[in-house]
Formats: C-alpha cells, sequence, structure tokens
C-alpha cells in the first residue's frame, strides 16, 4: 500500500479516468463511452445532493490501479421493534452505498481500498450527523455524546445503523463477506433461444409485424418500450413507481404465517389464501392440504369439556425482524441500459432493438395488461429485471398504455375470471419471455440464452406453479427445448433452474450493516434478487 496513494475525487475529468478502468470489465465493447456516460451520471446525481464520491489508489507512476465508487441512493426502512403501519421516511434511512470495484493489481489492493473507502465513508457521514443535529433534548448529538462533547461511537453507530445501509452486487461470489457483508442468495432461470421455435414466438412476430395487432392472434396487443421515446420512459417509471408501493405493502407487513409465505420476496412477505389454495396439493409439506393431513383425524366431541386431539399450534408470529428495500428509480435502469445500442452495433445485431427497453401485452379477453422489461449487465448477458400485471391508473393514463385503440369494440369473454378462480395463463407469460428473447436475439444474432430471477417474475404466481412453467411446461410444448439432464442439451435449447446466481452468472447481492465488520445479522432486505431496483 506504501507504494500507491489513496484519492479521492468528484471532478469530472477524473472521474472519466476511474470510470474508464471500471469500463475495461462492465463497459464492453465501448469503455470509452461507459466511463462518459458514468461519469455524467455521477456528476449530475452530486449535484442534484446526493453524496457520491469515488476512491482509487494511484501508483507512483501515476497511474490508477484499482478504484471504487461510492454512491447514494434511496431506500425504505422500517424497524423491527416498531409497532403497527407507518409509512417510512425515505429522507431518513434513504442511503446506501455501492461499491463497484476494477482492479490491476489483485484482490489484496482492493481490499484494502473497499476497506478504507468504508471506513473514510462512515465517519464522514457520522460527522455531517452531528453537524447538522441540534443540542436539543432527544437529538442524535444529545443522545450520541457525554457533557464533554465526547462521542460515543457504539451509541452512534447504532442509530445511525437505522438510517444507512450499504450494498453491493458482488459478482466474486461472498468474498465481500470480510468486509461485513451478509449474502443474500438469488435463485431464477435460464432461457435458451430455441423458445423462438414455439408458436409464442410466431406469434409475437406477428404482432410485432402488425405495428402490435394482428387477425391471426384475436385479443392480443403488443408493443415495444422504446428507451428513446420519452412517452415511454414515463410509462417506464410509472411501473417502478406501482413497484415501490408493491414494496411498501411488504414493508409494513408484521405478521408472518408459515403456511401462507410466499418466499419469493423477502422472509416475511404474505402469499394471499387464493394463491396458497392454487398451489396446494396434496403431501405438501408447507400449504394448507398439509394442514388437513395432519389434523384431519382429530375428533371433536362437542358435549366433551376437554379434547384428546391433536391440537394445532397458530402458524400466525409477529416479526421482530427490521426490513428495507432499495427504491426502484428510472435513472438506475437507464445506467444499466448505458452500454446497449454500442453493444448491438458490435455484435452485428439490429441498432433499434438496442433501444427497446421492455414490452406491454393486452389481453383484451381478460382487459389486463402485462409488462416485461429487460436489460443487458454482467458481461452483457440479458436479464429479465422485472415482468407482472400493469395497474391500471384511475385517471386514465395508463388505460390504454399500448395506444393501440380498441377498434372491434368486441364483447368480453364470459371466461374472464378465470385468474380470479385460482388459474394462472401460460401463454400471456410465454409470450412475454418470447419477446424478451426476439428482442434480445436481434440485438445479438448469437444469442444463446437470457436469464431471470425468480423476483424478476411476476409476484402474483406462486414459486412453484412459475417451476413448472419454465421446467415443465415449456420443454412439452416448445420442440427444440429439452431440460439439462435431457439427451442433446446444449445451451441453446436447455431451459435450467439455477439455485445460486452467485456462481456462473456472477451475481450475488450482498449488504452490510454501517459500522458492523461481522456479516452476522438480521435484516430482511426485500426483493434483494429484484434487479428492477438495482443501483
Amino acid at each position: 500500500m506504501s507504494d500507491f496513494r489513496l484519492k479521492t475525487t468528484v471532478d469530472p475529468k477524473v472521474l472519466h479516468q476511474v470510470f474508464l478502468v471500471c469500463g475495461s470489465e462492465w463497459g464492453q465493447p465501448d469503455p470509452e463511452g461507459f466511463a462518459t456516460f458514468q461519469a455524467k451520471q455521477l456528476v449530475d446525481a452530486i449535484l442534484k445532493g446526493r453524496a457520491a464520491k469515488a476512491f482509487y489508489l494511484e501508483s507512483k507512476d501515476g497511474e490508477i490501479a484499482s478504484v471504487c465508487v461510492v454512491t447514494q441512493h434511496k431506500a425504505f426502512y422500517k424497524d423491527g421493534a416498531a409497532g403497527g403501519i407507518g409509512v417510512p421516511d425515505p429522507a431518513s434511512f434513504g442511503i446506501e452505498f455501492c461499491v463497484y470495484v476494477g482492479e490491476v493489481q489483485g484482490l489484496k489492493l482492493m481490499e484494502k481500498l473497499v476497506r478504507k473507502a468504508i471506513a473514510v465513508t462512515e465517519e464522514e457521514v457520522l460527522k455531517k450527523e452531528l453537524e447538522k443535529s441540534s443540542d436539543k433534548k432527544g437529538s442524535f448529538r444529545s443522545m450520541v455524546t457525554d457533557s464533554e462533547g465526547r462521542v460515543d461511537e457504539q451509541l452512534a453507530t447504532y442509530y445511525l445503523g437505522k438510517k444507512y445501509v450499504w450494498y453491493l452486487y458482488s459478482a466474486i461470489k461472498t468474498a465481500y463477506s470480510k468486509f461485513g457483508f451478509k449474502a443474500y442468495p438469488v435463485d431464477g432461470y435460464i432461457v435458451p433461444s430455441a423458445v423462438l421455435d414455439s408458436e409464442a414466438a410466431e406469434a409475437v412476430k406477428k404482432l410485432l409485424g402488425g405495428k402490435g395487432t394482428d387477425a391471426s392472434v384475436p385479443g392480443k396487443k403488443l408493443t415495444l418500450l422504446d428507451g428513446s421515446k420519452q412517452q415511454d420512459v414515463h410509462l417506464i417509471s410509472s411501473i417502478l413507481q406501482s413497484k415501490e408501493l408493491e414494496l411498501l405493502t411488504d414493508l409494513n407487513k408484521t405478521l408472518f404465517h408459515s403456511e401462507l409465505a410466499g418466499g419469493r420476496r423477502s422472509s416475511s412477505s404474505l402469499t394471499n389464501v387464493q394463491t396458497a389454495l392454487s398451489s396446494t396439493r396434496l403431501g405438501s409439506q408447507n400449504e394448507l392440504s398439509a394442514v388437513a393431513e395432519k389434523f384431519g383425524g382429530a375428533q371433536i366431541d362437542p358435549t366433551s369439556p376437554k379434547q384428546s386431539g391433536v391440537k394445532k399450534k397458530s402458524s400466525v408470529q409477529n416479526l421482530a425482524m427490521p426490513k428495507f428495500f432499495l427504491q426502484p428509480e428510472e435513472a438506475n435502469l437507464r445506467k444499466q441500459h448505458a452500454s446497449d445500442v454500442p453493444r448491438t452495433k458490435k455484435q452485428g445485431g439490429e441498432e433499434y432493438y438496442g433501444h427497446i427497453k421492455g414490452a406491454i401485452l393486452t389481453n383484451e379477453l381478460q382487459q389486463k395488461s402485462y409488462y416485461v422489461l429487460w436489460s443487458q449487465i454482467m458481461d452483457g448477458k440479458l436479464f429479465i429485471v422485472g415482468s407482472g400485471e400493469l395497474k391500471v391508473d384511475p385517471f386514465g393514463v395508463l388505460s390504454d398504455p399500448t395506444r393501440v385503440e380498441d377498434q372491434f369494440g368486441r364483447r368480453r369473454s364470459s371466461f374472464t375470471g378465470l385468474n380470479d378462480l385460482g388459474g394462472f395463463n401460460f401463454s400471456d407469460l410465454e409470450l412475454l419471455v418470447s419477446t424478451a428473447v426476439l428482442v434480445g436475439k436481434k440485438r445479438s444474432p448469437e444469442l444463446e440464452r437470457i436469464y431471470v430471477t425468480s423476483q424478476g417474475l411476476p409476484d402474483t404466481v406462486p414459486a412453484e406453479v412459475l417451476y413448472d412453467f419454465f421446467i415443465n411446461y415449456l420443454p412439452r410444448t416448445v420442440p427444440n427445448v429439452v431440460k439439462k439432464e435431457d439427451d442433446g442439451a446444449k445451451e441453446s435449447n436447455t431451459v435450467e433452474y439455477v439455485e445460486d446466481f452467485a456462481g456462473d452468472q456472477h451475481l450475488l447481492p450482498m449488504a452490510k450493516r454501517f459500522g458492523i465488520e461481522s456479516p452476522e445479522f438480521e435484516l430482511d432486505w426485500i426483493a434483494s434478487g429484484s434487479l428492477i431496483t438495482w443501483g
């Protein structure tokens, strides 16, 4: 470390050089364009009042050896001890520090830089909080300082831990645990390009060829979301706002039902009764049928004062665990798209599709619309970062999100209540997935597969049903799609469930409590695997 000098900067020119180092790993095939875009984004964030700074180690020759960029983002937090339902103030927590690392001299050098960046940042945060706090009773300063003005660092860390958190997405598995980062593993699916041989993919091509509609695909409308059009950008922002409200609902849930747990958004998320019943089957270990089987034999005699049958313990629990989630923001999603067009050009794809960030599918029969958003991250891998039902705006802004009028005025099907009866529409989900793969193939003709985390899929569909869709339904309905264990399996035709994306996918969300170096702590990160909140 003595051969290197620790420096910090917010200077645009130096930031460009810093991001150029990062771009060699994250910004291919255009590191220069990546550096220009990221430096501008960081400067804009600073000008808007967000804390951000680049740390780097400079050699004696003036070369940047390792970099670490610390940025501020908004988040929502709820203390586990807080009772009732309250809306957290995003300004009172609201900050996370995302660490991007570009290294030249090896992991040891990076370790020293990250430790120093964390220590310096936490020291600055403490100083800032003390400066803006008053001397009134109950203020932060009065609670953490004694009569002589000395700061109780342990007490200060406790209070600041309710307001600040560190997070990052590790590409090197659990290497950051030595700094106090706790892993939140992500599962998901790999979808092969062979799904384009399906009837659903042919329907997508016809819909796009007919500007959203086609007579051979009745009752469906499909529109691509163009990131270069402001109207589509506003629609993406509306989708993210709806997602934020869903996450806020999860944040405020304090009761946990062990038999109705969805287990996809967070450890304390609830699934409604309809969802639980629809995925219930005999022999299940965690659903209502299991309860019925276990206690069905208990005899109840209304004339007897005492019952000898088995008594079932309540599965409703009150969880006292602090929770947080990162606020989904269109600006953060835009950063992920920075290299889309240059990468598309270099890979021989169609430039138009480099601007396409998602799609909206409208099912006229059910009078519902669904969205899918994607992004190329992690060495250019195409990820579905979000999907689900598009909530209709009561003011009419999203009443026709595809901007295609209903020319036919057709009579609505009497079976539009299918989903309300517990059914799940695999055909619409297949259309959304096929659209993502098709756009990916248009961007890169050599594309063999796309990726999606479980938390990037619709929250209204149980995990068991989604597993059945990818692992059983697709191989059964698409001629050239096979399972991993089948004969002839290869990257371009194999659909696969991945239990932990930290391996070959190099994706592991990690979080760290403020001022704590141990990764052993209780903190529920809601939607940790949802890349739509990636900052």
